[in-house]
């Protein structure tokens, strides 16, 4: 069973469920209805009437199975000095207030977005040439194309693939064929033979992404437990991380601030824990994000303006995100 750790970080009106580190509102506690997977947001110590007699809380109390929980308004937190007085809550600390930047003021907040996006009617910042984007995706038989409302669907390939990329400019197609363990390129209109990429000692490749300053791939081999580089204008290719790898599934990149991360399950040895790792793109600096309650990481994705890492937990059925410090999750 996991505990609630300092990796979750709820808002001042929500409270942690026990066990799981799950936030749900503060009125939810002790309301009769069950919230936490455990049940432990109910129990006897909700019936006491004096819960929050004595705790003297500046704004506002809540009863919960532990006692009174002292709150406050929204704007607000708890001094942690003693529990009960509220100061200002810096929303801009907590990914989710803003979809971009945030500017804290007390009480509350302002949100903005940064150049080149601008504000929907619900403060959600949207990219000025959004219309063009299209979206790239695999079936176990094709890869395809639509536009972000889904539609418009375009065949590329009719081919096996694991993991597919694409150029900065929407030309070239990257992807691993299930069929041969192979990378190959087609152009994104599909209209030419796919070519295979000279990637060499490749057993199971998983996953791949693209550095579009230097056109370079990075290939996760799950059954060798390495990352490759390969550049794909000269064909140079170089192992950047075989060391203390148990079973790579995932890899990202942010080409802008020269970080990459990859995914471990870590399966093979009760040494090595599954995990999230951080590195510079020439495979030094490794560095553990220090995640716990994790357990098949996959999936990995960037949000190159908030400088957010996404994962897919399998075993958890999770989709979360830390900074790149591995902090706010």
């Amino acid at each position: 069973m996991f505990c609630h750790t300092e990796n979750y970080a709820c808002h001042p009106q929500e409270w942690p469920c026990p066990h799981s580190g799950r936030c749900i509102p503060l009125q939810q506690v002790c309301d009769g209805t069950k919230q936490c997977s455990s049940g432990g947001d109910e129990g006897e110590n909700c019936g006491m009437s004096n819960a929050c007699a004595d705790k003297s809380c500046d704004h506002a109390c809540q009863p919960t199975p532990t006692g009174g929980w002292c709150y406050c308004s929204p704007g607000y937190q708890i001094n942690k000095e003693d529990n009960r007085t509220c100061i200002d809550f810096n929303e801009c600390s907590t990914s989710g207030f803003c979809d971009q930047l945030c500017a804290n003021t007390l009480g509350s907040y302002a949100c903005s977005c940064h150049e080149g996006y601008t504000p929907d009617q619900n403060n959600i910042c949207r990219a000025q040439d959004s219309d063009s984007v299209r979206i790239l995706m695999t079936s176990t038989t094709k890869i395809l194309t639509m536009n972000r409302d889904g539609g418009d669907v375009k065949e590329v390939a009719q081919v096996d693939a694991v993991d597919v990329e694409m150029d900065s400019n929407g030309d070239m197609i990257y992807y691993i064929n299930n069929t041969d363990n192979q990378i190959y390129t087609i152009p994104a209109n599909g209209y030419t033979i796919p070519l295979r990429l000279p990637v060499q000692g490749l057993a199971i490749p998983v996953d791949i992404a693209l550095d579009w300053l230097t056109n370079s791939l990075y290939i996760v081999d799950r059954d060798t437990a390495r990352i490759e580089l390969f550049n794909i204008p000269t064909g140079y290719q170089h192992n950047i991380v075989s060391d203390n790898l148990q079973t790579p599934v995932a890899v990202a990149v942010d080409p802008n601030i020269g970080y990459l991360f990859f995914a471990d399950r870590g399966l093979k040895g009760p040494m090595m824990k599954p995990r999230i790792e951080r590195l510079f793109m020439d495979g030094s600096h490794r560095w553990d994000l220090g995640l716990n309650k994790i357990l098949h990481p996959q999936g990995l994705a960037l949000d190159l303006v908030n400088r957010r890492v996404y994962w897919v937990d399998s075993h958890l059925d999770h989709l979360e995100s830390v900074d790149y410090n591995g902090q706010n999750r």
